[in-house]
């Protein structure tokens, strides 16, 4: 049956659809389970979803050198924002199956090829779309705190937003005056990029405080409300009080045992909005539209190349 599908599709593409399949029917699963299982994500799935991806990797060996280089600097890139608390374990597991089973972008649905590591665009496109859906969620109530006085700016803080439009303004005028193709999506990017830093720049610690929520772990309605992989507002403790109790910025089971036995108040970010449908409808981009990221750059440097 597998070699007849095979031989009725056309060549290049009959490796390729299976990846396509497999890569969208695992990452939606675990969209699903990140929407609506509370952002709890089986382990089973998820490293029998790696484990599909690293079959194959084998079976299709024409790209198993660069997806392996990919695949383990996006694993420790990850990993380390996990630490960091800036992503989730499953989100961690996500990129990296979905670096092995598609080191580049398909083509089943353009009519052109792509070099550049699906990865990268995945992971600036599915970044933004987060962050637009932050902004958008909490962006009006914070400038309308800030008409009204309840959040003041601070003078460097002003400073820098200041000296950062001027920068994207000297670009966007470099660009405009020289002919290297079409700037304007390389431009609409860029501007969308300095809307982001700005926006943390400005209201980072009142964002902070709005996906935050005060835990005593003294009382159980309090200590239910926390899960491992959780992220502790750290910059909103008191400094005594973290180096006392030694608390970290992301939450095992571990320490959330040992925490509720010390009986611990924390600042923790329940709030935070899933990651993985942004990293999905990326990916679904990328499927049907192709590499977003490799338009605007080819577009960019079009003339030039010629």
């Amino acid at each position: 049956m597998l070699s007849f599908i095979l031989s009725v599709l056309p060549s290049g593409m009959n490796f390729e659809i299976f990846r396509v399949i497999v890569a969208v029917l695992g990452t939606g699963i675990a969209t699903y389970f990140d929407l609506f299982n509370n952002k709890n994500i089986p382990e089973k799935f998820l490293y029998g979803f790696l484990l599909i991806s690293c079959v194959f990797l084998i079976i299709d060996s024409a790209v198993l050198l660069p997806s392996l280089f990919w695949a383990g600097l996006v694993g420790i890139t990850t990993y380390l924002l996990y630490r960091a608390g800036q992503l989730g374990g499953a989100d961690v597991i996500i990129f990296v199956a979905l670096t092995l089973l598609l080191p580049t972008t398909p083509v089943l649905f353009v009519n052109e090829s792509f070099f550049m590591p699906l990865i990268l665009s995945l992971v600036i496109l599915s970044g933004l779309f987060l962050m637009m859906f932050i902004i958008l969620k909490y962006g009006p109530k914070l400038i309308l705190k800030t008409i009204k006085g309840e959040i003041k700016m601070r003078a460097d803080k002003l400073f820098y937003a200041i000296a950062l439009i001027f920068m994207f303004a000297v670009v966007v005028f470099i660009l405009s005056d020289i002919s290297m193709g079409n700037p304007l999506p390389f431009i609409l990017l860029l501007g969308f990029i300095v809307l982001v830093t700005l926006f943390h720049t400005l209201y980072r610690e009142d964002l902070t405080l709005i996906m935050s929520e005060e835990i005593d772990l003294s009382k159980k309605s309090d200590a239910s409300k926390i899960e491992p992989e959780d992220v502790v507002a750290l910059e909103l403790m008191d400094r005594v009080h973290i180096v006392k109790h030694s608390i970290p910025k992301l939450l095992t089971k571990t320490e959330i045992e040992r925490l509720k036995r010390e009986k611990v108040k924390l600042i923790v970010m329940t709030k935070l909005p899933p990651f993985l449908p942004f990293i999905f409808i990326a990916l679904l981009i990328q499927i049907f539209m192709g590499d977003i990221l490799y338009y605007i750059i080819s577009g960019m440097f079009l003339n030039y190349l010629l």
